[in-house]
């Protein structure tokens, strides 16, 4: 049977916010005990990994599944979880003075639904979308290099801005059945973005990704657009101009083996989406970046 690390990570990125991620932890472990107290605070927390039961301020035990979330508001004192032994776990919290979300809370105001970001001692479920799911690996990026504080706080933000939006739109639209992608759906999806984006060259067709991950071209399609917002062809066009825009800049790559390097057999097509992109042509910019 196969034994996982036990990693727990603490950080405290401003006095008002404080992260908390749990990977591959083992039963019952108490990870979040605050010695501040928070009175008046919200918790975000982000199941990317397995099915999770927890509990705040030892109240009842609450399930949370894969590839959702939750937003409690009210006295943040502790989380305690009860995990799965031997199963692989990636939770990450975020523990917020209420006073630091006032800006975000107000920006909701006006929405119907958003008295339930007031309500104190609740705790709301959250089914995570490609966007927030795509912001939260960002986030995880972000913290294996080098960055600034600014540009974390920023992207932790953002990430609460789409969740809070999404917990709105939820609300919205209870009574009305909605589509969503499968979890193993979501899986292939990010794993393919991955994919593409380390490797914009390789020869894509979208029958042929639907082939190799087994999700059909509609489920690919709304995927790609939820969580990029451009269609699979959009985001591979995409991912080979900024690739190429890099090489023009890093390499010694004339144009036209960046062409090849790219998987296109048009000069001239690469010419006109690059120019669409960076208003002007790739021999243009790579005499400016030459100077």
């Amino acid at each position: 049977m196969k034994a996982f690390k036990k990693k727990l990570f603490f950080e405290k990125i401003t006095p008002t916010i404080q992260v908390i991620r749990l990977q591959n932890q083992g039963i019952k472990n108490r990870i979040f005990q605050n010695n501040k107290k928070i009175k008046n605070g919200y918790l975000f927390g982000f199941n990317l990994r397995g099915p999770i039961d927890f509990s705040i301020n030892s109240k009842t035990s609450c399930s949370l599944p894969m590839f959702d979330a939750f937003i409690y508001h009210g006295k943040i004192h502790s989380l305690a979880t009860k995990l799965k032994d031997h199963k692989q776990h990636h939770l990450i919290l975020f523990c917020i003075e209420a006073k630091t979300l006032s800006t975000l809370i107000e920006k909701y105001a006006s929405h119907k639904n958003s008295q339930v970001l007031l309500k104190r001692e609740c705790l709301h479920s959250v089914h995570m979308n490609l966007k927030i799911i795509d912001e939260l690996h960002k986030i995880c990026d972000l913290k294996k290099r080098t960055s600034s504080e600014m540009e974390l706080i920023s992207r932790i933000y953002m990430l609460l801005h789409l969740t809070i939006k999404q917990l709105i739109y939820q609300e919205a639209n209870k009574t009305q059945k909605k589509y969503s992608l499968k979890k193993w759906e979501i899986i292939k999806i990010e794993a393919l973005s991955k994919a593409i984006q380390k490797d914009p060259g390789e020869s894509y067709t979208v029958r042929g990704i639907s082939r190799k991950t087994g999700v059909c071209i509609a489920h690919l399609q709304r995927g790609f657009k939820e969580m990029h917002g451009m269609t699979i062809a959009l985001y591979i066009r995409e991912m080979r101009l900024l690739h190429a825009e890099s090489l023009i800049r890093k390499s010694d790559y004339n144009i036209s083996e960046i062409v090849y390097n790219l998987g296109l057999s048009s000069r001239s097509y690469f010419s006109k989406i690059f120019k669409q992109k960076y208003n002007c042509t790739p021999s243009e910019y790579k005499s400016r970046c030459l100077v």
